[in-house]
């Protein structure tokens, strides 16, 4: 079998082995919102870092493709202007399904404007831990 017949055959069982496959139902994209920055100093930033690193997960196992600005910019603070990354964090917000608040959202300024900012452009809104 020349190669070009064997790519064509390949290609040939690919096509229909996708078409026989089910229809898969395409993954709810969120971004989570929660306190990252600490006042008391960079090892309490590091246990909010771990602690949207245990809900990103959960969040996953759920069956969410997450957006977890705490590992996108993680220690980032003094090499751009909090601006500049809240900025972005909003821009990535906007191509997102839904906003999931995580616990303490309401403590943070930045989830605050990421939670404005997600009811200003019609994002729905999650918060499974309201107790």
């Amino acid at each position: 079998m020349a190669q070009h017949d064997q790519h064509e055959a390949i290609r040939t069982a690919a096509i229909i082995a996708l078409e026989a496959a089910p229809a898969r139902v395409p993954m709810k994209v969120c971004y989570l919102a929660m306190p990252y920055r600490d006042p008391r100093g960079a090892w309490y930033v590091e246990q909010n870092i771990r602690a949207a690193e245990e809900i990103a997960l959960h969040l996953w196992r759920e069956g969410y493709a997450v957006i977890c600005p705490h590992k996108n910019g993680a220690h980032f603070e003094g090499a751009l202007p909090d601006e500049c990354l809240l900025a972005g964090d909003l821009a990535i917000l906007e191509k997102c399904d839904v906003l999931v608040l995580g616990p303490g959202w309401r403590e943070s300024a930045g989830a605050r404007q990421e939670y404005e900012h997600a009811l200003s452009k019609g994002i729905p809104t999650r918060n499974p831990f309201v107790i």
